[in-house]
């Protein structure tokens, strides 16, 4: 075998000399040997072997496939002709595992890669620990591993390429050469580990074992520059995670160093440069020393310098350049720096080819230079080229690309940008479409997913304050909570998201007012305020949003510690902002408006002179011109306002007007705000008016007032409040001679198409009753304005339109717009969403429905002018009307939310007499609608007075408390005996006849047509005061004249409104029966209702009940068996035309449909029994404490468990005024449902008015008719 030791020889000195001619002389040898001798022979293994060797040295040369393939066939051959004791063995298995691995790599299969892995533990597994070859071999495994674990990311080979790599470095002795490079390799697996795990121990392991290497790692090693490189970068990915200060100061000094061993010829010098130029900026980034950023600058220079343009890490040298120029620009705002930037980043893109990997992050380094630029100045040139510029590098990064991300988040950015400066909803769609990818390509542990999803969130939220569709504001809550949730604690953007967060969730309580979405506002902001250090951009921002949410539940709820941390909070947030920030006007704004509640809440001067003093400050620091300028005018007007009513000095007012014009002239026409700047001004006129009585300011506070009211794109809500007070004026005016009883009327009609705008269904029903309490009263003004004027159509028509608002909409939306939103549910969700964001839109600038900024609702862009904020909210209102006529043009629904017309109430008084009795300051008066008459009958009654009205309703009230009459109990509880107190109730129904009902009944009993007979069936409508008293029971009791008496002249009901008796007369009679004929009745009862009082007598009372109907007619829930569920049950599966409940009512004023009757196990709430059908419900007897109360503060909406029966479908309830005695509910029911039956028997239809009205006739006479307290209360609602 001479021919296999030349041969052998001859690789040696390729080794050395890497000959190519000699390596071909050295194959060609080795094959001849090969030929000349004997599968047998001992040395053939070796010589196999060593051909394998050569074959590989020359693939690594040339690259040619078969090179690779011969190599594996000759080493696998001596691997089968070696026996397993041959000692070259682990040798000959350790080569097949190289040359399987090459050919792996270079075929991208995992076949060969699988052999070499088993061939290299083969070859550990032979080889004895104190074998100087073993740590060759297991460093040989760890890197087939490593390839397996990069190919196809199973952590198991992760974790035993660490192992592997471990027993490689153990069994390397100190001072071994290859020590300093096997400690390098276990530390790049552990950084792979960290990679994937996130374990920042993997990280420090990582440092540890480089650090290491480079301290065994003599000066002048050729490894020493690659070793150095690595801890750079180890120590850079540290400071990424940790932000410590110590990471990034070595991994500079570490840089540094390498790059002073690189001379400048060196070809991995401009990239040792451009490293060091990245960590210089990444500590800029932290610590914002600008020191750093012109070092950073200097050394990207300096590799560009050294890269000739040819080469292709040039154009990434010269993008990093143009970043590191932007951040100067940011932090100093020299635009020459943007213009580098952008010059820079243009030669980058013109540089490099489509085909080079770095050429999309280029392009959108370049896109971002070009947004700033915008930003700037405002050319939307920069804006076009930076969407080309993103969409280009969209175009050249391959699907799925770990990038690509990062394009599609820019780009949302940039439409979000368009959208800002031109308001097409396009751009804002396409922004939510682009965040909306980023965030899908994204895993949920990846570190950018977070940032992708706060950013979605903001388009989002514009989308909702652009269209006020709530489906975008909870999708914006939803997607921003996962970027919370995704953001570990202590990361820098975590305070950031949160604020977002709550901002949203102030919005959603704006929005629907539920008091969690504040409370979670409050605590969102709170977080993030905390986790702000002080000297932070941002924390005064949150500071200032945290401040107004702690305001607005001050509001809500009064407690002053809110107060006070508003205060505190906005204080700092104005403190912490140097004069020359953007926010800074903002920010006093927000101070002066929670110095004025203070103001409100203990009248302390300073206070107000405090709001005062920085409210001028935030308008001497904006620029004129700024969309926030007026509004920042309008609340100084309101404070000085405020303190000219405190003091009376005339120049406050003076400047208040003042103040007021300006807000109003800077305001353009069409602007959401513009009917508040006017109706502030209107305000202040009227206060000067008020003060000095010139008529010039009479008419200066008219002009304002309609002027606002005129603003068809302002809000309802703002645009009803200066109506109102302009009818005041006018009424004044009219008095004076100021004014025309057309301007009054004219006035009126804008208020009564105003008032369902601003009782919108749209919103929650409590807010609806809360602004109700400020304008219900109009609707009884606008009557006597008609009636003054002789319009006596209109006057029903407008007290039909205007009483028992939130009632009448939800029947009214339970049928038209239920119907909309099945048959038609698009345009039935446009229309809803139009209307709250015509609404919404009100409050954009910050203006509120009282004139003081409402600093948690959404703000306006910065580039959004005031004249682009009215063309948006004039469209919103186009819209709003344009969805309304669509829906007007379906056949069925022409008469959509449109009032009734006189001609179609008339219809209401088939059954008798309907009276509509108005109380109003000015005047009062009855109009009687009757089916057979034309026009309605004017009655005037000079006698009753809204202040005459209102004492006897407190007179009342307070006889009653007094009486105990306010709780059913098992005993009666009558009134005092005393003589005073029996003749102040006296006196209240003396009144009532002698004011109300003896003028009406003498026009009613003078109108032969109507009068049937003795009794005739007289429907009331009173209004105001009057609506809590006892019409029916007017009478003149020392008196004993038995038609002084209203019970023995008219049987009465009473009605909500004329549109209520219209659905009931409309609805089908019940007619659901048993077999025998008899009607069905569905009783509950509750003696004794867990947590609440007694009701001993309802037993009785459900047995008399009980004797009026067959066995097979009758459902009876008692105690136990009465639940919510199984009431519920009954109702859905078995419809009853009576419902009887004998059991404690609760009223709720803030939304009735809360109202509810107490259960066995819990609250049956209106609600739930409008959920069901009542098409066949006939009578609901509300045997219950209290049951047609009602709300003072609400006298013209019925807010009460019978009005609220009748609004879920009855066509008849019979309910109590105030509580009754357990003795008397029995006497009542067995009588109405003696009376009932015998109806049916008699003439196939049921009267519950006349049945109720001969119920109380027996009780009256058995208990007398002096006991006023029982007999009474009992009332019949409906038809």
């Amino acid at each position: 075998m001479q021919l296999a030791d030349a041969g052998l020889k001859l690789l040696r000195e390729v080794r050395s000399t890497e000959d190519l001619p000699l390596l071909e002389k050295a194959i060609a040898t080795l094959r001849n040997a090969l030929d000349l001798a004997p599968d047998d022979h001992p040395s053939k293994p070796g010589c196999l072997s060593n051909l394998g060797m050569a074959l590989g040295w020359r693939f690594e040369h040339l690259e040619e496939p078969e090179d690779l393939d011969r190599a594996v066939e000759a080493t696998r051959l001596a691997i089968d002709l070696s026996d397993e004791s041959d000692p070259e063995l682990p040798l000959f298995l350790n080569n097949l595992a190289n040359w399987l691995s090459y050919r792996s790599h270079h075929l991208n299969g995992s076949t060969d890669l699988h052999h070499a892995i088993d061939a290299a533990r083969r070859a550990v597994e032979l080889t004895p620990d104190d074998d100087p070859s073993k740590p060759n071999f297991l460093s040989n495994l760890r890197n087939c591993l490593g390839l397996r674990f990069e190919r196809l990311g199973d952590l198991k080979d992760l974790e035993d390429t660490i192992l592997v790599a471990h027993r490689a470095l153990d069994l390397t002795p100190d001072g071994h050469p290859e020590r300093p490079a096997r400690l390098s390799y276990l530390g790049d697996h552990y950084a792979s580990r960290f990679k994937h795990l996130g374990d920042l121990r993997d990280l420090d392991r990582a440092i540890d074992s480089v650090r290491r290497a480079v301290g065994l790692t003599p000066s002048g090693h050729p490894k020493e520059a690659e070793i150095l490189g690595v801890l750079a970068g180890r120590l850079s990915s540290r400071f990424d995670h940790l932000r410590e200060l110590e990471d990034i100061e070595c991994a500079i000094v570490t840089i540094r160093r390498l790059i002073n061993l690189t001379p400048d010829d060196h070809p991995s010098k401009p990239a040792r440069l451009n490293t060091a130029g990245n960590y210089f900026y990444s500590r800029f980034t932290h610590f914002n020393e600008i020191e750093d950023l012109e070092r950073a600058v200097e050394a990207t220079s300096r590799a560009l310098d050294l890269t000739p343009d040819s080469h292709y890490e040039k154009p990434v040298y010269l993008s990093n350049l143009g970043i590191w120029f932007s951040a100067r620009y940011e932090r100093l705002g020299e635009l020459q720096d943007l213009e580098r930037a952008i010059e820079t980043s243009l030669r980058a893109v013109e540089l490099a080819p489509d085909t080079l990997p770095h050429k999309p992050s280029c392009l959108l380094s370049l896109g971002n230079h070009l947004a700033l630029r915008f930003k700037r100045l405002d050319n939307l040139d920069d804006l076009e080229r930076s969407i080309e510029a993103i969409h280009h590098a969209i175009n050249l990064t391959p699907d799925g690309h770990p990038r690509a991300y990062l394009h599609f988040d820019n780009l949302g950015d940039r439409f979000a940008l368009r959208f800002e400066r031109l308001g097409e909803l396009k751009d804002l769609e396409s922004a939510i479409q682009a965040g909306s990818r980023a965030v899908d390509s994204l895993p949920n542990d990846h570190p950018s997913k977070a940032a992708c999803l706060f950013n979605t969130a903001s388009y989002l939220a514009a989308r909702y304050r652009r269209l006020g569709e709530l489906e975008n504001l909870e999708r914006a809550i939803e997607v921003n909570r996962r970027a919370v949730d995704l953001t570990p604690d202590g990361h820098i953007n975590q305070p950031k998201y949160l604020n977002d967060l709550g901002n949203h969730f102030a919005t959603r309580f704006e929005r629907l007012g539920q008091p969690e979405d504040l409370e979670r506002s409050i605590e969102a902001n709170h977080r993030a305020v905390e986790l702000t250090p002080d000297g932070h951009p941002l924390l005064p921002t949150y500071l200032s949003n945290l401040g107004a949410g702690m305001a607005s539940r001050f509001k809500r709820l009064g407690e002053l510690g809110d107060l006070e941390r508003a205060i505190e909070v906005s204080v700092r947030s104005v403190d912490f902002t140097p004069d020359g920030h953007p926010e800074k006007p903002t920010r006093l704004n927000t101070s002066a408006y929670v110095f004025s509640l203070r103001f409100q809440r203990f009248g302390e001067i300073k206070d107000l002179e405090h709001a005062i003093e920085v409210s001028r400050r935030a308008i001497d620091l904006t620029p004129d011109g700024h969309p926030e300028k007026p509004m920042y005018f309008s609340n100084l007007s309101t404070y000085l306002g405020t303190r000219f009513e405190r003091s009376g000095e005339l120049q406050d007012i003076e400047q208040a007007i003042e103040a007021a014009h300006s807000a109003a002239d800077r305001t353009p026409d069409g602007h959401a705000s513009k009917a508040v700047c006017l109706n502030s001004l209107g305000n202040h006129f009227t206060l000067r008016f008020n003060r000095l009585g010139a008529l010039e300011d009479f008419q200066h506070a008219l002009e304002s007032y309609n002027l606002a009211a005129d603003q068809e794109s302002g809000s309802p809500f703002i645009r009803l409040a200066a109506t109102r007070v302009s009818t005041s004026l006018y009424w004044i005016g009219l008095q004076k001679g100021f004014a025309a009883q057309g301007e009054l009327v004219s006035a009126y009609d804008r208020a009564m198409s105003l008032l369902p705008q601003v009782a919108w269904f749209g919103t929650s029903v409590s807010r609806r009753y809360e602004q109700l309490v400020d304008f219900g009263e109009m609707v009884n003004g606008a009557a006597s304005a008609v009636i003054a004027a002789g319009d006596l159509q209109r006057a029903v028509e407008w007290l039909d339109q205007g009483r028992g608002v939130v009632w009448g909409q939800m029947l009214q939306l339970r049928n038209p717009v239920d119907d909309l939103h099945r048959y038609h549910p698009e345009l039935a969700n446009q229309l809803c969403s139009a209307a709250q964001a015509l609404e919404d839109s009100g409050n954009s600038t910050g203006f509120s429905s009282s004139h003081f900024l409402n600093p948690s609702a959404p703000r306006p862009s910065r580039n959004m002018t005031l004249q682009d904020e009215s063309s948006a909210r004039i469209e919103l209102a186009r819209r709003y009307q344009e969805l309304l006529a669509a829906v007007r043009a379906i056949e069925g629904y022409e008469d959509f939310l449109k009032p009734k017309r006189f001609l179609e109430l008339r219809a209401a008084s088939t059954d008798g007499p309907v009276v509509l009795v108005n109380v109003h300051e000015e005047r009062c008066d009855a109009l009687i609608v009757l089916s057979s008459s034309g026009l309605p009958i004017h009655v005037p009654l000079p006698a009753l007075s809204y202040q005459r009205a209102e004492r006897m309703r407190s007179l009342l009230h307070d006889s009653l408390r007094g009486g105990h009459a306010r709780q059913r109990t098992p005993e009666p509880r009558g009134l005092p005996s005393d003589a005073p107190f029996r003749s102040r109730i006296f006196d209240v129904l003396g009144f009532l006849w002698s004011a109300v009902v003896s003028p009406i009944l003498q026009v009613i009993e003078s109108l032969n047509d109507v009068i049937e007979n003795n009794l005739p069936h007289v429907t009331w409508c009173a209004t105001g005061p009057l609506s809590f008293l006892p019409i029916h029971a007017a009478g003149l009791y020392d008196s004993r004249e038995s038609r002084d008496r209203a019970f023995n002249r008219i049987i009465s009901t009473y009605a909500p409104t004329l549109s209520s008796l219209l659905r009931r007369r409309a609805d089908k009679p019940g007619d659901v029966q048993t077999s025998s004929g008899t009607r069905k009745i569905l009783v509950v009862s509750q003696p004794q209702t867990p947590g609440h009082g007694a009701l001993p007598g309802t037993v009785l009372e459900v047995t008399k009940v009980k004797k009026h109907f067959s066995k097979d007619a009758i459902v009876h829930l008692n105690h136990s068996q009465a639940t919510v569920d199984s009431v519920l049950h009954e109702m859905r599966e078995n419809p009853f035309p009576f419902m009887h409940l004998a059991c404690h009512g609760l009223q709720d004023a803030d939304d009735p449909r809360k109202s509810a009757f107490i259960l066995y196990d819990g609250r049956l709430q209106l609600s739930q029994i409008m959920s069901h059908s009542t098409e066949h419900a006939d009578l609901a007897f509300l045997s219950a404490c209290e049951t047609a109360t009602g709300d003072k503060k609400l006298p013209e909406e019925a807010v009460h468990l019978t009005a609220g029966m009748l609004a879920t479908g009855y066509k008849a309830v019979i309910g109590t005024m105030w509580s009754i005695s357990d003795q008397d509910a029995p006497v009542i029911a067995d009588e109405v449902y003696c009376r009932l039956r015998l109806d049916q028997e008699r003439e196939g239809k049921i009267r519950t008015a006349y049945a109720l009205h001969e119920a109380v006739r027996v009780l009256r006479e058995t208990v007398g008719e002096a006991d006023f307290a029982r007999w009474v209360p009992f009332v019949h609602f409906g038809s």
